[in-house]
């Protein structure tokens, strides 16, 4: 595992890649999370296989989707409340999965925080 600044590490094994985010002091510069130093904040994983999206059989109902306002064609599926989000391109393939603090962590977040919707 590659120690990265700013709070994050990466781990590659040759087929998947993930970076981890951790936080620093809480409510600290550069920190938006009232939680214990060393807490993993999110968890970005791409995979070197890239799989449909239609493939994982995921239940739609429980996704919000969100059209990428950079990348034409590309979206992220997200459910809040469980705390993941999937991006899939413009041809349905799968591009990475993120997990997050799911929704009702929200109220760790730091106050200056708490107003600002997830992108």
């Amino acid at each position: 595992m590659e120690t990265t600044p700013a709070g994050s590490c990466q781990r590659a094994d040759g087929r998947e890649n993930a970076i981890i985010h951790y936080s620093g002091e809480p409510c600290a510069k550069g920190n938006e999370w009232n939680v214990p130093r060393d807490t993993v904040l999110d968890i970005s994983v791409y995979s070197e296989e890239k799989p449909l999206f239609s493939e994982l059989h995921v239940d739609m109902s429980r996704l919000k989707k969100r059209e990428d306002p950079e990348l034409q064609g590309y979206a992220t599926y997200t459910n809040d409340d469980e705390g993941m989000s999937y991006e899939v391109s413009v041809k349905g393939v799968l591009q990475g999965v993120y997990y997050f603090g799911v929704a009702k962590d929200q109220a760790l977040r730091c106050s200056a925080q708490r107003s600002k919707p997830r992108t």
